[in-house]
Protein backbone atom coordinates (compact mmCIF):
# COMPACT_ATOMS: atom_id res chain seq x y z
CA UNK A 1 0.00 0.00 0.00
CA UNK A 2 1.50 3.23 -1.02
CA UNK A 3 2.13 5.97 1.41
CA UNK A 4 -0.57 8.68 -0.52
CA UNK A 5 -3.07 5.42 -0.11
CA UNK A 6 -2.15 5.34 3.61
CA UNK A 7 -2.77 9.16 4.10
CA UNK A 8 -6.38 8.99 2.46
CA UNK A 9 -8.97 9.84 5.20
CA UNK A 10 -12.30 8.19 4.54
CA UNK A 11 -14.97 9.91 6.96
CA UNK A 12 -19.05 9.57 7.21
CA UNK A 13 -19.52 13.00 8.49
CA UNK A 14 -22.50 11.85 10.84
CA UNK A 15 -24.70 8.74 10.92
CA UNK A 16 -28.11 10.01 9.30
CA UNK A 17 -31.50 9.48 8.52
CA UNK A 18 -34.05 9.48 5.44
CA UNK A 19 -37.28 9.50 5.76
CA UNK A 20 -38.42 10.48 2.13
CA UNK A 21 -36.67 9.96 -1.39
CA UNK A 22 -35.86 12.86 -3.69
CA UNK A 23 -38.61 12.19 -5.37
CA UNK A 24 -40.99 12.21 -2.66
CA UNK A 25 -39.64 15.30 -1.74
CA UNK A 26 -40.36 16.76 -5.08
CA UNK A 27 -43.80 15.14 -5.14
CA UNK A 28 -44.61 16.86 -2.12
CA UNK A 29 -43.74 19.83 -3.10
CA UNK A 30 -45.63 19.99 -6.32
CA UNK A 31 -48.65 18.72 -4.57
CA UNK A 32 -47.98 21.90 -2.26
CA UNK A 33 -47.82 24.65 -5.39
CA UNK A 34 -51.08 22.45 -6.96
CA UNK A 35 -52.75 23.18 -3.41
CA UNK A 36 -52.05 26.82 -3.19
CA UNK A 37 -53.12 27.68 -6.43
CA UNK A 38 -56.19 25.61 -6.20
CA UNK A 39 -57.33 24.91 -2.63
CA UNK A 40 -55.15 28.76 -1.34
CA UNK A 41 -54.98 29.94 1.86
CA UNK A 42 -57.38 32.02 4.37
CA UNK A 43 -56.14 35.59 5.05
CA UNK A 44 -57.70 38.21 6.74
CA UNK A 45 -55.38 40.92 7.59
CA UNK A 46 -55.61 43.59 5.02
CA UNK A 47 -51.73 44.76 4.49
CA UNK A 48 -51.18 41.24 3.73
CA UNK A 49 -53.88 40.95 1.23
CA UNK A 50 -52.91 43.84 -0.48
CA UNK A 51 -49.27 42.91 -0.33
CA UNK A 52 -49.67 39.19 -1.68
CA UNK A 53 -52.63 40.94 -4.51
CA UNK A 54 -49.79 43.57 -5.84
CA UNK A 55 -47.30 40.60 -6.32
CA UNK A 56 -50.07 38.51 -8.43
CA UNK A 57 -51.69 36.44 -5.89
CA UNK A 58 -55.29 35.91 -6.79
CA UNK A 59 -57.88 37.06 -3.90
CA UNK A 60 -61.30 35.38 -3.37
CA UNK A 61 -63.56 37.65 -1.68
CA UNK A 62 -63.59 41.66 -0.11
CA UNK A 63 -60.53 42.75 0.39
CA UNK A 64 -61.14 44.46 4.00
CA UNK A 65 -63.98 41.72 4.60
CA UNK A 66 -63.85 38.15 6.19
CA UNK A 67 -62.78 35.33 5.22
CA UNK A 68 -60.48 35.66 1.82
CA UNK A 69 -59.62 33.04 0.26
CA UNK A 70 -55.98 33.63 -1.44
CA UNK A 71 -54.59 31.55 -4.53
CA UNK A 72 -50.54 31.83 -4.50
CA UNK A 73 -49.12 31.16 -8.16
CA UNK A 74 -45.93 28.80 -8.07
CA UNK A 75 -43.58 31.43 -9.08
CA UNK A 76 -44.05 33.34 -5.51
CA UNK A 77 -43.61 29.98 -3.86
CA UNK A 78 -40.33 29.24 -5.68
CA UNK A 79 -39.09 33.14 -5.50
CA UNK A 80 -39.56 33.16 -1.96
CA UNK A 81 -37.26 29.96 -1.13
CA UNK A 82 -35.03 31.00 -3.14
CA UNK A 83 -34.52 34.74 -1.22
CA UNK A 84 -34.81 33.23 1.87
CA UNK A 85 -31.37 32.95 4.02
CA UNK A 86 -29.60 29.26 4.03
CA UNK A 87 -27.86 30.02 6.89
CA UNK A 88 -28.80 31.98 10.46
CA UNK A 89 -26.32 32.34 13.05
CA UNK A 90 -27.83 32.87 16.65
CA UNK A 91 -25.47 34.56 19.63
CA UNK A 92 -25.41 34.18 23.13
CA UNK A 93 -26.13 37.43 24.86
CA UNK A 94 -22.49 38.41 24.73
CA UNK A 95 -22.09 38.36 21.33
CA UNK A 96 -21.01 35.12 20.93
CA UNK A 97 -22.17 32.01 18.14
CA UNK A 98 -23.85 29.60 19.43
CA UNK A 99 -26.02 28.42 17.05
CA UNK A 100 -25.39 28.07 13.22
CA UNK A 101 -29.03 26.91 11.68
CA UNK A 102 -27.71 25.21 8.02
CA UNK A 103 -27.37 21.69 6.81
CA UNK A 104 -27.53 19.02 9.40
CA UNK A 105 -26.38 20.90 12.66
CA UNK A 106 -28.83 20.11 15.54
CA UNK A 107 -29.15 22.38 18.70
CA UNK A 108 -31.56 21.38 21.58
CA UNK A 109 -33.93 23.53 23.62
CA UNK A 110 -36.31 23.15 26.37
CA UNK A 111 -39.33 24.27 27.13
CA UNK A 112 -39.48 26.58 30.18
CA UNK A 113 -43.20 26.96 31.15
CA UNK A 114 -46.72 25.31 31.11
CA UNK A 115 -50.08 25.27 32.40
CA UNK A 116 -48.55 22.42 35.20
CA UNK A 117 -44.88 22.22 37.13
CA UNK A 118 -43.73 18.70 38.24
CA UNK A 119 -42.12 20.35 41.41
CA UNK A 120 -38.25 18.69 40.94
CA UNK A 121 -37.92 18.87 44.73
CA UNK A 122 -41.20 17.90 46.14
CA UNK A 123 -42.67 15.40 43.41
CA UNK A 124 -45.82 17.45 43.49
CA UNK A 125 -47.57 18.41 40.40
CA UNK A 126 -49.38 22.06 40.48
CA UNK A 127 -50.00 24.97 38.67
CA UNK A 128 -47.09 26.95 36.97
CA UNK A 129 -45.57 29.85 38.61
CA UNK A 130 -43.58 32.57 37.88
CA UNK A 131 -40.61 31.45 39.97
CA UNK A 132 -40.31 27.93 38.47
CA UNK A 133 -39.33 29.74 35.30
CA UNK A 134 -36.13 31.44 37.29
CA UNK A 135 -35.83 28.25 38.66
CA UNK A 136 -35.81 26.14 35.00
CA UNK A 137 -33.33 28.95 33.79
CA UNK A 138 -31.23 28.71 36.47
CA UNK A 139 -30.81 24.85 35.91
CA UNK A 140 -30.78 25.07 31.99
CA UNK A 141 -27.75 27.38 32.35
CA UNK A 142 -25.64 24.96 33.90
CA UNK A 143 -26.96 22.13 31.35
CA UNK A 144 -24.08 22.32 28.78
CA UNK A 145 -26.03 19.97 26.17
CA UNK A 146 -28.78 21.91 26.23
CA UNK A 147 -28.46 24.86 24.19
CA UNK A 148 -31.56 27.12 24.16
CA UNK A 149 -34.52 27.66 25.87
CA UNK A 150 -38.46 28.41 24.71
CA UNK A 151 -40.58 30.71 26.55
CA UNK A 152 -44.46 30.02 26.07
CA UNK A 153 -45.92 32.85 28.67
CA UNK A 154 -48.09 30.48 30.82
CA UNK A 155 -47.70 30.80 34.49
CA UNK A 156 -50.88 32.09 36.55
CA UNK A 157 -49.59 34.13 39.47
CA UNK A 158 -48.24 37.08 37.43
CA UNK A 159 -49.60 40.20 38.39
CA UNK A 160 -51.75 42.37 36.47
CA UNK A 161 -53.13 40.08 33.63
CA UNK A 162 -52.11 36.48 32.03
CA UNK A 163 -51.97 38.87 28.72
CA UNK A 164 -48.81 40.25 30.50
CA UNK A 165 -47.18 36.88 31.56
CA UNK A 166 -45.24 35.74 28.29
CA UNK A 167 -43.27 39.57 28.95
CA UNK A 168 -42.66 38.72 32.34
CA UNK A 169 -41.35 35.11 31.61
CA UNK A 170 -39.28 36.03 28.80
CA UNK A 171 -37.70 38.96 31.48
CA UNK A 172 -36.79 36.24 33.76
CA UNK A 173 -34.87 33.95 31.17
CA UNK A 174 -32.64 36.97 30.15
CA UNK A 175 -32.08 37.18 33.54
CA UNK A 176 -30.88 34.36 34.73
CA UNK A 177 -29.03 32.60 31.38
CA UNK A 178 -26.90 33.43 28.77
CA UNK A 179 -28.11 31.33 26.24
CA UNK A 180 -30.33 32.52 23.24
CA UNK A 181 -34.04 31.81 23.32
CA UNK A 182 -37.62 31.51 21.23
CA UNK A 183 -39.86 33.36 22.43
CA UNK A 184 -43.98 33.10 21.64
CA UNK A 185 -46.29 36.17 22.78
CA UNK A 186 -49.69 37.06 22.86
CA UNK A 187 -50.58 39.91 20.80
CA UNK A 188 -48.32 43.23 18.82
CA UNK A 189 -48.03 44.88 21.93
CA UNK A 190 -45.82 42.32 23.24
CA UNK A 191 -43.77 42.01 21.37
CA UNK A 192 -42.83 45.21 20.75
CA UNK A 193 -41.87 44.71 24.58
CA UNK A 194 -39.84 41.58 24.43
CA UNK A 195 -37.92 42.55 21.08
CA UNK A 196 -37.09 46.45 23.10
CA UNK A 197 -35.97 44.19 26.15
CA UNK A 198 -33.81 42.14 24.07
CA UNK A 199 -32.03 45.63 22.23
CA UNK A 200 -31.48 46.90 25.70
CA UNK A 201 -29.73 43.69 26.18
CA UNK A 202 -27.34 43.70 23.03
CA UNK A 203 -27.27 47.53 22.66
CA UNK A 204 -29.86 48.51 20.21
CA UNK A 205 -32.25 47.53 17.26
CA UNK A 206 -28.66 47.25 14.99
CA UNK A 207 -27.13 45.10 17.23
CA UNK A 208 -29.86 43.10 18.03
CA UNK A 209 -30.51 42.45 13.45
CA UNK A 210 -26.72 41.63 13.17
CA UNK A 211 -26.56 39.30 16.47
CA UNK A 212 -29.65 38.20 17.29
CA UNK A 213 -30.01 36.92 20.69
CA UNK A 214 -32.81 34.56 19.98
CA UNK A 215 -36.05 34.41 17.70
CA UNK A 216 -39.60 34.51 17.53
CA UNK A 217 -42.32 31.89 17.02
CA UNK A 218 -45.47 32.50 15.61
CA UNK A 219 -48.17 30.01 13.95
CA UNK A 220 -51.21 29.77 10.89
CA UNK A 221 -54.23 27.96 12.03
CA UNK A 222 -54.39 24.38 10.65
CA UNK A 223 -55.71 23.90 8.10
CA UNK A 224 -55.01 26.93 5.99
CA UNK A 225 -55.67 29.60 7.53
CA UNK A 226 -53.38 32.37 8.65
CA UNK A 227 -54.51 34.61 11.65
CA UNK A 228 -54.57 38.27 10.78
CA UNK A 229 -52.48 38.96 14.83
CA UNK A 230 -49.98 36.35 13.97
CA UNK A 231 -49.67 37.78 10.51
CA UNK A 232 -48.71 41.35 11.96
CA UNK A 233 -46.20 40.11 14.28
CA UNK A 234 -44.58 37.92 10.88
CA UNK A 235 -45.02 41.43 9.11
CA UNK A 236 -43.41 43.36 12.43
CA UNK A 237 -39.87 40.83 12.56
CA UNK A 238 -39.34 40.21 8.47
CA UNK A 239 -38.97 43.96 8.85
CA UNK A 240 -36.84 44.14 11.66
CA UNK A 241 -34.89 40.98 10.47
CA UNK A 242 -35.53 39.18 13.53
CA UNK A 243 -35.01 34.83 13.09
CA UNK A 244 -38.84 33.85 13.04
CA UNK A 245 -39.97 30.32 13.03
CA UNK A 246 -43.89 30.48 11.40
CA UNK A 247 -44.73 27.11 12.39
CA UNK A 248 -47.78 25.08 11.79
CA UNK A 249 -49.03 22.60 13.91
CA UNK A 250 -51.76 19.87 11.75
CA UNK A 251 -53.12 17.25 13.83
CA UNK A 252 -53.30 14.10 11.60
CA UNK A 253 -57.34 13.03 11.52
CA UNK A 254 -58.12 16.33 12.98
CA UNK A 255 -56.65 19.36 11.56
CA UNK A 256 -54.85 17.34 8.75
CA UNK A 257 -55.81 14.40 6.68
CA UNK A 258 -55.43 10.83 8.58
CA UNK A 259 -52.18 9.65 6.45
CA UNK A 260 -48.89 9.86 7.82
CA UNK A 261 -48.20 12.14 4.28
CA UNK A 262 -51.46 14.44 4.50
CA UNK A 263 -50.29 16.46 7.60
CA UNK A 264 -46.80 16.86 6.12
CA UNK A 265 -48.29 18.74 3.29
CA UNK A 266 -50.88 20.76 5.16
CA UNK A 267 -47.50 21.81 7.34
CA UNK A 268 -45.72 22.31 4.38
CA UNK A 269 -48.32 24.42 2.25
CA UNK A 270 -48.98 26.74 6.02
CA UNK A 271 -45.18 26.62 6.46
CA UNK A 272 -44.11 28.01 2.61
CA UNK A 273 -47.56 30.49 2.24
CA UNK A 274 -46.08 32.17 5.45
CA UNK A 275 -42.77 31.97 3.61
CA UNK A 276 -44.00 34.06 0.76
CA UNK A 277 -45.55 36.76 3.15
CA UNK A 278 -42.96 37.33 4.83
CA UNK A 279 -40.21 37.64 2.00
CA UNK A 280 -42.84 39.75 0.03
CA UNK A 281 -42.55 42.11 3.16
CA UNK A 282 -38.48 42.11 3.35
CA UNK A 283 -36.97 39.56 0.97
CA UNK A 284 -33.67 38.24 2.65
CA UNK A 285 -35.22 38.03 6.26
CA UNK A 286 -34.46 35.14 8.68
CA UNK A 287 -36.76 32.50 8.62
CA UNK A 288 -37.04 29.14 9.72
CA UNK A 289 -38.89 26.34 8.23
CA UNK A 290 -40.84 23.59 9.95
CA UNK A 291 -43.59 22.38 11.37
CA UNK A 292 -44.86 20.56 15.09
CA UNK A 293 -47.14 17.29 12.91
CA UNK A 294 -48.84 14.91 15.71
CA UNK A 295 -51.54 12.31 15.59
CA UNK A 296 -54.53 12.30 17.84
CA UNK A 297 -54.92 9.40 19.81
CA UNK A 298 -58.84 9.04 19.20
CA UNK A 299 -59.91 6.95 22.04
CA UNK A 300 -59.71 10.47 24.17
CA UNK A 301 -58.93 13.03 21.31
CA UNK A 302 -55.47 13.81 22.86
CA UNK A 303 -52.60 15.35 21.40
CA UNK A 304 -49.78 12.26 21.14
CA UNK A 305 -46.12 13.87 22.54
CA UNK A 306 -44.57 10.55 22.59
CA UNK A 307 -46.00 8.64 19.44
CA UNK A 308 -43.52 7.17 16.90
CA UNK A 309 -46.11 8.87 14.18
CA UNK A 310 -44.65 12.69 15.77
CA UNK A 311 -41.02 11.60 14.91
CA UNK A 312 -41.88 10.15 11.34
CA UNK A 313 -43.75 13.01 10.15
CA UNK A 314 -41.65 15.68 12.03
CA UNK A 315 -38.32 13.37 10.27
CA UNK A 316 -40.35 14.04 6.96
CA UNK A 317 -40.73 17.84 7.42
CA UNK A 318 -37.24 18.20 8.33
CA UNK A 319 -36.60 15.79 5.07
CA UNK A 320 -38.78 18.59 2.98
CA UNK A 321 -36.69 21.60 4.93
CA UNK A 322 -33.29 19.64 3.69
CA UNK A 323 -34.70 19.61 0.29
CA UNK A 324 -35.51 23.80 0.62
CA UNK A 325 -31.96 24.42 1.88
CA UNK A 326 -33.75 26.23 5.01
CA UNK A 327 -33.08 25.86 7.95
CA UNK A 328 -35.08 23.23 10.05
CA UNK A 329 -37.21 23.50 13.28
CA UNK A 330 -37.72 20.37 14.93
CA UNK A 331 -39.39 18.65 18.11
CA UNK A 332 -37.78 16.09 20.36
CA UNK A 333 -37.31 15.42 24.22
CA UNK A 334 -40.96 15.48 25.15
CA UNK A 335 -43.82 12.87 26.85
CA UNK A 336 -46.81 12.10 27.34
CA UNK A 337 -46.15 10.23 29.97
CA UNK A 338 -46.95 12.06 33.49
CA UNK A 339 -43.94 11.00 35.52
CA UNK A 340 -40.22 10.91 34.67
CA UNK A 341 -40.06 7.32 34.11
CA UNK A 342 -39.25 4.29 32.06
CA UNK A 343 -42.18 5.51 29.78
CA UNK A 344 -40.88 9.50 29.60
CA UNK A 345 -36.79 7.98 29.31
CA UNK A 346 -38.18 6.09 26.02
CA UNK A 347 -40.19 8.47 24.37
CA UNK A 348 -37.68 11.20 25.33
CA UNK A 349 -34.86 9.29 23.87
CA UNK A 350 -36.33 8.15 20.61
CA UNK A 351 -37.81 11.72 19.86
CA UNK A 352 -34.46 13.57 20.11
CA UNK A 353 -32.71 10.49 18.25
CA UNK A 354 -34.76 10.60 15.21
CA UNK A 355 -34.97 14.63 15.35
CA UNK A 356 -30.74 14.83 15.53
CA UNK A 357 -31.06 11.52 12.63
CA UNK A 358 -33.22 13.67 10.49
CA UNK A 359 -30.73 16.81 11.05
CA UNK A 360 -33.20 19.14 12.21
CA UNK A 361 -31.59 22.53 13.11
CA UNK A 362 -33.31 23.64 16.38
CA UNK A 363 -35.15 20.73 19.01
CA UNK A 364 -37.80 21.73 20.86
CA UNK A 365 -39.58 20.98 23.78
CA UNK A 366 -37.64 19.51 26.03
CA UNK A 367 -38.91 19.07 29.78
CA UNK A 368 -42.38 18.46 28.24
CA UNK A 369 -44.18 15.73 29.57
CA UNK A 370 -48.17 14.67 30.68
CA UNK A 371 -49.03 15.35 26.61
CA UNK A 372 -47.34 18.77 26.51
CA UNK A 373 -49.01 20.23 29.98
CA UNK A 374 -46.44 20.12 32.22
CA UNK A 375 -42.75 21.39 32.94
CA UNK A 376 -40.47 18.38 34.86
CA UNK A 377 -37.17 20.23 34.92
CA UNK A 378 -35.78 16.74 36.35
CA UNK A 379 -36.24 15.62 32.61
CA UNK A 380 -33.53 18.93 31.60
CA UNK A 381 -31.22 16.82 33.44
CA UNK A 382 -32.20 13.70 31.53
CA UNK A 383 -32.43 15.00 28.38
CA UNK A 384 -28.93 16.40 29.20
CA UNK A 385 -27.14 13.34 29.18
CA UNK A 386 -29.16 11.58 26.59
CA UNK A 387 -27.91 14.41 24.06
CA UNK A 388 -24.29 13.36 25.20
CA UNK A 389 -25.01 10.01 24.38
CA UNK A 390 -26.72 11.36 20.94
CA UNK A 391 -23.66 13.78 20.40
CA UNK A 392 -21.46 11.01 20.52
CA UNK A 393 -23.24 8.26 18.41
CA UNK A 394 -23.93 11.32 15.72
CA UNK A 395 -19.74 12.24 15.45
CA UNK A 396 -19.74 9.25 13.45
CA UNK A 397 -16.57 6.90 12.24
CA UNK A 398 -13.25 8.23 11.28
CA UNK A 399 -11.85 5.28 9.27
CA UNK A 400 -8.24 6.33 8.33
CA UNK A 401 -4.96 4.91 8.84
CA UNK A 402 -4.32 7.00 11.83
CA UNK A 403 -7.65 5.56 13.61
CA UNK A 404 -7.13 1.86 12.09
CA UNK A 405 -3.89 0.86 13.98
CA UNK A 406 -2.57 -1.33 11.99
CA UNK A 407 1.36 -1.14 12.96
CA UNK A 408 -0.39 -1.25 17.06
CA UNK A 409 -2.51 -4.09 15.95
CA UNK A 410 0.81 -6.21 14.70
CA UNK A 411 3.18 -5.21 17.69
CA UNK A 412 0.59 -6.78 20.04
CA UNK A 413 0.27 -9.68 17.87
CA UNK A 414 -2.09 -12.85 18.26
CA UNK A 415 -3.43 -13.19 22.24
CA UNK A 416 -1.96 -9.86 23.20
CA UNK A 417 -3.60 -7.30 25.57
CA UNK A 418 -4.10 -3.70 24.25
CA UNK A 419 -5.18 -2.63 28.40
CA UNK A 420 -1.67 -1.54 29.06
CA UNK A 421 -0.56 0.46 26.21
CA UNK A 422 0.46 3.74 25.96
CA UNK A 423 -2.17 3.90 22.81
CA UNK A 424 -5.19 2.96 25.11
CA UNK A 425 -3.46 5.50 27.83
CA UNK A 426 -3.67 8.23 25.15
CA UNK A 427 -7.19 7.16 24.27
CA UNK A 428 -9.57 5.62 26.46
CA UNK A 429 -11.15 8.94 27.63
CA UNK A 430 -12.97 9.55 23.87
CA UNK A 431 -14.79 6.40 25.44
CA UNK A 432 -17.98 8.21 26.27
CA UNK A 433 -18.91 8.57 30.03
CA UNK A 434 -22.40 9.05 32.10
CA UNK A 435 -22.23 11.44 34.60
CA UNK A 436 -26.02 10.56 35.78
CA UNK A 437 -26.33 6.80 34.38
CA UNK A 438 -25.15 4.51 36.77
CA UNK A 439 -22.70 1.74 34.99
CA UNK A 440 -21.57 0.39 38.48
CA UNK A 441 -21.93 -3.50 38.97
CA UNK A 442 -24.14 -5.28 41.30
CA UNK A 443 -22.64 -6.24 44.77
CA UNK A 444 -24.39 -8.51 47.13
CA UNK A 445 -24.72 -6.45 50.59
CA UNK A 446 -24.39 -3.13 48.76
CA UNK A 447 -27.81 -2.64 48.09
CA UNK A 448 -27.78 0.74 50.04
CA UNK A 449 -25.33 2.14 47.80
CA UNK A 450 -27.29 2.27 45.03
CA UNK A 451 -30.08 5.20 44.41
CA UNK A 452 -33.06 5.15 42.21
CA UNK A 453 -32.63 7.11 38.61
CA UNK A 454 -35.21 10.31 39.74
CA UNK A 455 -33.68 9.84 42.83
CA UNK A 456 -29.95 10.84 40.89
CA UNK A 457 -32.33 13.18 38.89
CA UNK A 458 -33.49 15.27 41.48
CA UNK A 459 -30.51 15.32 43.45
CA UNK A 460 -28.87 16.76 40.40
CA UNK A 461 -31.51 19.42 39.84
CA UNK A 462 -30.76 20.21 43.59
CA UNK A 463 -26.98 20.47 43.48
CA UNK A 464 -27.57 22.89 40.62
CA UNK A 465 -29.81 24.79 42.06
CA UNK A 466 -27.91 25.32 45.45
CA UNK A 467 -24.21 26.21 43.92
CA UNK A 468 -25.04 27.70 40.44
CA UNK A 469 -25.04 31.17 40.12
CA UNK A 470 -26.03 32.67 36.54
CA UNK A 471 -23.80 35.57 35.26
CA UNK A 472 -25.99 38.38 36.13
CA UNK A 473 -26.24 41.51 33.42
CA UNK A 474 -25.41 44.76 34.38
CA UNK A 475 -26.76 47.05 36.58
CA UNK A 476 -28.02 49.55 34.14
CA UNK A 477 -29.17 46.81 31.95
CA UNK A 478 -31.61 45.81 34.80
CA UNK A 479 -32.73 49.07 35.36
CA UNK A 480 -33.54 49.46 31.79
CA UNK A 481 -35.82 46.16 31.54
CA UNK A 482 -37.81 47.08 34.86
CA UNK A 483 -38.45 50.28 32.84
CA UNK A 484 -40.03 48.46 30.20
CA UNK A 485 -41.81 46.37 32.65
CA UNK A 486 -43.50 49.10 34.52
CA UNK A 487 -44.26 50.31 30.93
CA UNK A 488 -46.62 47.23 30.58
CA UNK A 489 -47.68 47.20 33.83
CA UNK A 490 -48.94 50.69 33.77
CA UNK A 491 -50.88 49.41 30.45
CA UNK A 492 -52.42 46.75 31.85
CA UNK A 493 -53.58 49.14 34.76
CA UNK A 494 -55.35 51.12 32.31
CA UNK A 495 -56.55 48.73 30.25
Amino acid sequence: MSDSTQSTRYILDSPYLRVLSEYQCREIHMATLEALERTGIEVNEPETLEMLSGAGARVLGKKCGMNCRVLIPSYLVEEAIRSAPKKITIYDRYGKPTMRLEGRKSYFGCNIDSPRYLDPLTGENRTMRLEDVRTGSIIVDNLENIDWILTTGLPSDVNMDTRYSDRAVVKEVLTNTTKPLDFVCNDYDSLTDILDMMQIIVGGPEQLKQKPIGTFSDAPISPLKHDPESLRRLLKVAEMEIPVIYVPMPMMGVSAPCTLVGPVLIGNIESLSGLVIHQLRRKGAPFIYGALISSADMRQISFNYGAPELSLMCAAIAEMGHYYDLPVWGTGGCADSNLIDAQASSEITFSLLTAALAGANLVHDIGLVSQGSCIAPESYVLSNEIISMIKRFMSGIEVSAKTLCLDLIDEIGPAGTFIDHRHTLDHFREIWTPELFDRRRFQIGKEHERSHFHERARSQVKEILDKHVPRPLPADVLKELSKVEKRWKKRGEKS
